[in-house]
């Protein structure tokens, strides 16, 4: 009896280990079938891309990003965000194509045509930005994202403003202004630039651009007043003060910030040294660089030699200012005014080949830089290197800060016996756009 209940028992300990491996198995295989599963793999690679962007890595944001694309790949809001950490990584063109492939899909997506608005305006696209947001304009201004709304009113208004139309874009940049101040609307931190009061900045560009100074003045010194800390607020701001003949104001302003703000002094010395040196103060542009040579870090002799380039310069010493500045530009691979600088010296020297390759490299860190364009365009013209010359004119008049100079060039090739009706029928085009 007790063998055979013995043997009983056996039966059901193997029968419930059975059932209890069973369910085991079944587990583990509907575990692995949730890992697998498209919407598991997609959640879980929303968590580790916001961990990634929380992180600062937006590299490695990038690649799960094109990973959760591969699965959703109508996200529209995943693509957008991709196509942001793309233009952190100096990836532009990845991120024109893929906001470009996604209108093909969804052309009536606002964020989308926001998005590639907002490249396309960084590299001076000014006719494509118009051509892709003007047919869009109403219902950019309803679009129900604020947030969203907003940086499309920002970025028509910079367009226009960079177009020569001030006056069509102060409507749009007030609204603009309104709604931020309306919803404490901050902007998003994958913007570049300052990450506060983009609205009242932008606003306040295109009142200098209408000549209403002193409306810029007020509008910048209330986006001051929220961002003291912010460089293109500073220099803008400074930028009215000087013209306004105010330019000890404009140097206490920036001399504040350089101070302050050590990881930005390269971005403000170009602006202190020229206003020192226009107001006479020689002796304080070379006590500034002799500061910065003693802290003996690549950067702050890069800014010291930027300083003694210019000291030269108003001395009329252009062998020491070219060779000053050539050292900034190696030490600062990335600075623009010393290579600007670089250029003009070099034009006054007489040395223009070196003049077209500091602006070539002006260009190449910043493709729509206006003054390295103009003066391109000018070399261009004096080599006789009219190809070159006609198709940059063209280009720029769209701008309205180099339509004087395209047009100007593209008129005396009409007289120097150009077929006149490319020109005249270029021109008329810019004349109605304007009327519109």
């Amino acid at each position: 009896m007790g063998r055979r209940g013995g043997g009983s028992n056996s039966k059901i300990f193997l029968i419930v280990a059975g059932v209890i491996a069973l369910g085991i198995g079944v587990g583990a295989v509907l575990v692995v079938r949730r890992n697998q599963s498209a919407p598991y793999r997609i959640k879980k690679l929303k968590a580790e891309v916001s961990v990634h962007v929380r992180r600062g890595k937006p590299e490695l944001a990038a690649k799960k990003l094109e990973e959760l694309l591969a699965l959703d790949p109508d996200d529209v809001s995943q693509a957008v965000l991709l196509a942001q950490l793309y233009r952190q990584l100096d990836e532009d063109a990845r991120a024109e194509a893929l906001l470009r492939d996604h209108l093909q899909r969804a052309p009536e997506d606002l964020s989308l045509a926001i998005a590639l608005g907002e490249l396309l305006l960084a590299e001076g696209r000014l006719p494509e930005v118009l051509a892709l947001l003007g047919p869009k304009v109403e219902g950019l201004k309803e679009h129900p994202d604020v947030a969203e709304r907003s940086r499309a009113l920002i970025l028509l208004g910079q367009s226009h403003t960079l177009a020569g139309d001030p006056l069509a874009a102060l409507p749009l940049l007030d609204e603009a202004v309104k709604l931020r101040e309306t919803y404490g609307l901050q902007a998003s931190k994958l913007e570049t630039g300052d990450t506060r009061v983009s609205a009242q900045l932008a606003l306040g560009d295109a009142l200098v651009a209408a000549g209403r100074w002193a409306e810029a003045e007020r509008i910048l010194r209330q986006a001051y007043q929220a961002a003291r800390d912010g460089i293109e607020i500073n220099l803008a701001l400074a930028h009215v003060l000087d013209r306004g003949g105010r330019t000890e104001e404009a140097v206490a302003l920036l001399e504040r910030l350089f101070a302050e703000r050590k990881e930005s002094r390269a971005e403000v010395l170009p602006r202190l040294g020229n206003f020192l040196i226009r107001i006479d103060q020689t002796g304080r542009v070379e006590a500034l660089a002799a500061s910065l040579d003693s802290q003996g870090d690549p950067t702050s002799e890069g800014m010291a030699a930027y300083l003694r380039g210019l000291v030269a310069l108003d001395a009329g010493q252009l062998l020491t200012a070219e060779r000053q500045l050539t050292r900034m530009a190696e030490l600062l691979p990335s600075s623009l005014p010393a290579r600007l600088l670089l250029a003009r010296v070099a034009l006054l020297a007489g040395s223009f080949t070196r003049a077209e390759a500091a602006y070539g490299e002006v260009l190449e860190l910043a493709p729509a830089n206006a003054e390295a364009e103009l003066g391109m365009l000018a070399l261009e013209e004096d080599a006789g290197r009219w190809a070159a010359a006609e198709a940059r004119a063209r280009r720029l008049l769209e701008r309205s800060v180099t339509r004087p100079a395209a047009a100007s060039l593209l008129l005396r090739r009409v007289a120097a016996g150009q077929d006149p009706g490319p020109v005249l029928s270029e021109l008329d085009r810019l004349r109605e756009a304007r009327s519109e």
